[in-house]
């Protein structure tokens, strides 16, 4: 018995120090090996009802590394573009703080005019001597702005995709601003977002669950009253899988369905 102990201690031993070994040999993530990526890989601005001639536009990024203690410029391209740098747009800033995680891209883009309803480009982080190039999926994003109603910004979307509905179409964010007003857009679930982008207005899952119900019984009351005309998605409808799904790559059913045939059950 004492022997079988003996043995069993060794093995232990042995099996510590390897793990021990091993966890030595990682490397710690080194500066130099940082790069820089979007949150989200579509993300829309609504311009609709703006009277200014500018207008700044802040594209969050996410660190993939470490911090530094100095300011850090992130290198960007622009690829597959409607808006053309210098007439529709400039870029005011595209930095990564000293000591942060997250940064923006700032643009000013310009009131659309002759008919335009929206501008749109491509960006794709580029190597540069401050960061590598990242993941080829999260280095690139389709940046757009646009005078009718389009998907918000992720740090809203996916609140309204888990609370209120998977699908999005002008016409259900069209009656959500009726009964909500202008602010549902920039309504959040989270802290951190609301923290990093002082636009935002962080809401509790309590408001979100009351305001799931409050919407719900609004669009069911008027199809009670309106059996004929109940309210539907307009032609632009798409069902995601998950709020992270790019707009353009969702399901597009056949027959477009009632508003309150979509909404979340909470």
């Amino acid at each position: 018995m004492k022997m079988r102990q003996y043995m069993a201690g060794l093995l232990l031993a042995g099996a510590f120090l390897a793990a021990s070994c091993s966890k030595s040999e990682i490397a710690p993530y080194a500066l130099e090996d940082s790069a820089v990526i979007f949150s989200s890989p579509s993300i829309f601005f609504s311009l609709k009802g703006m009277s200014e001639e500018t207008r700044d536009l802040r594209v969050p990024v996410l660190l993939v590394g470490v911090p530094a203690d100095y300011d850090r410029e992130i290198a960007v391209e622009a690829v597959d573009s409607t808006a053309v740098l210098g007439r529709d747009y400039t870029i005011l800033s595209k930095t990564l703080p000293a000591g942060a995680v997250r940064g923006e891209i700032v643009l000013r883009v310009n009131r659309l005019t002759g008919g335009v309803e929206s501008r749109a480009t491509r960006f794709r982080i580029v190597a540069n001597e401050f960061f590598r190039a990242g993941p080829p999926k999260s280095a690139a994003a389709d940046i757009e702005w646009s005078e009718a109603y389009v998907r918000p910004q992720m740090e809203v979307w996916r609140y309204w995709y888990t609370f209120l509905s998977h699908g999005y179409s002008k016409e259900y964010h069209r009656l959500l601003i009726e009964y909500f007003g202008e602010e549902i857009e920039k309504v959040t679930n989270n802290q951190s977002y609301a923290r990093a982008d002082e636009t935002l207005v962080y809401k509790l899952p309590s408001w979100w669950y009351n305001a799931t119900r409050e919407f719900r019984d609004f669009v069911r009351n008027h199809d009670q009253m309106n059996p004929g005309d109940p309210w539907r998605h307009s032609d632009d409808y798409e069902q995601y899988s998950g709020y992270g799904v790019a707009r353009g790559s969702g399901f597009k059913p056949e027959t477009l369905p009632t508003i309150f045939e979509t909404l979340n059950v909470l």
